[in-house]
């Protein structure tokens, strides 16, 4: 069995004994009709430390069925899964515990604990996939499967929706993704490719500036990506890219969308990156009016064709000459991750 397991169960087992959890067992009283959600946690704890696993199942089952909302009935039973060599079946009885008690600490610590990978030898590869996928409910997994779908195809509509929904930001509350500055989470990893979500705060404590990010990276290969961002004016905008990925950077043709709603804003960009700045040429084309925009980089993301108003500030002019497009400060687009 996986020392890792091992050491999770025994730690739960010992927090108990330590903190007075652990009474006198009680002989049971056979003329009595019934036994108490408490005599079977009593007994439970005893066949724990025993190692007596199977007996400590059946007891903290017991509990949960008598006492749905106490917290140990799913923590014992987890521990006597995991003393039994069956994690999986331990974190499916810890995930129904979330369920019924959706902020219960125990619960989550026990978790959280069991989604750490266990550390591999040199000798060992990796499995296929990151526990943290499992521990996803299943509305979870369907919600991000249709966001990668949508991002396929650049269904902004519907990335938009997914991604503004209580549902995909509830998946920030986890450790991992806390929301502070510059967080991130793998979850589901193969051979060649990853999944991940990120979160980047502003770090200036003004909840409105803040991003959520999901990926999908196919190892030198390409990046896709959805991200949501929210501004001082606390409204949401989403961008879909798909960027050439070499050396681990973006590198070769980029295509991206641009949805803003709340200011009727839709745009398509495509163009190439060098070490995740743009290079080259690159084609802007409002979806909604139809005016295209041509923009020159250098080898350092800089503008070259770019106009100056009467103000001062950098634009370029659209296909037909009727519209501008106004540019960043000092002329320049930053990394395609940033813009």
């Amino acid at each position: 069995m996986n020392k890792k397991i091992i050491i999770v169960a025994l730690a739960f087992i010992l927090m108990v004994a330590v903190g007075g959890g652990l009474g006198a067992c009680r002989p049971q009283n056979h003329s009595m009709p019934t036994v108490s959600a408490a005599e079977y946690l009593e007994l439970g704890e005893k066949y724990l430390l025993e190692m007596n696993y199977e007996q400590a199942l059946v007891q903290f089952l017991s509990v949960i069925e008598l006492e749905p909302m106490n917290p140990r009935g799913y923590t014992g039973a987890a521990a006597a899964h995991i003393g039994l060599g069956d994690a999986d079946k331990a974190v499916e009885i810890l995930r129904q515990g979330l369920e019924r008690l959706p902020n219960e600490a125990s619960i989550q610590t026990m978790l959280n604990e069991l989604a750490e990978p266990p550390a591999q030898s040199e000798t060992e590869s990796p499995a296929p996939d990151m526990p943290l996928w499992e521990l996803f409910t299943d509305e979870q997994r369907n919600m991000l499967d249709r966001l990668e779908q949508a991002a396929e195809t650049f269904a902004y509509e519907a990335v938009y929706e997914i991604m503004t929904s209580d549902a995909f930001l509830e998946l920030y509350s986890r450790p991992g993704l806390n929301q502070t500055e510059g967080s991130g989470e793998r979850y589901k990893d193969t051979d060649n490719a990853q999944w991940a979500l990120s979160y980047r705060g502003a770090g200036d404590g003004n909840d409105n500036n803040r991003d959520y990010w999901w990926y999908r990276t196919e190892f030198d290969k390409m990046r896709m990506s959805c991200q949501l961002w929210f501004h001082d004016d606390g409204l949401p905008r989403i961008a879909i890219r798909h960027m050439s990925i070499l050396n681990g950077n973006e590198n070769g043709p980029f295509t991206m969308v641009y949805y803003a709603p709340a200011w009727e804003a839709l745009r398509r960009y495509e163009g190439s990156a060098s070490e995740q700045l743009r290079s080259g040429t690159e084609v802007v084309t409002d979806m909604i009016t139809g005016e295209i925009y041509v923009i020159q980089y250098d080898e350092n993301g800089m503008c070259t064709n770019y106009l100056l108003d009467e103000n001062g500030n950098a634009y370029v002019q659209s296909g037909n000459g009727e519209s501008r497009r106004y540019l960043p400060i000092d002329h320049a687009m930053y990394a395609i991750m940033l813009y």
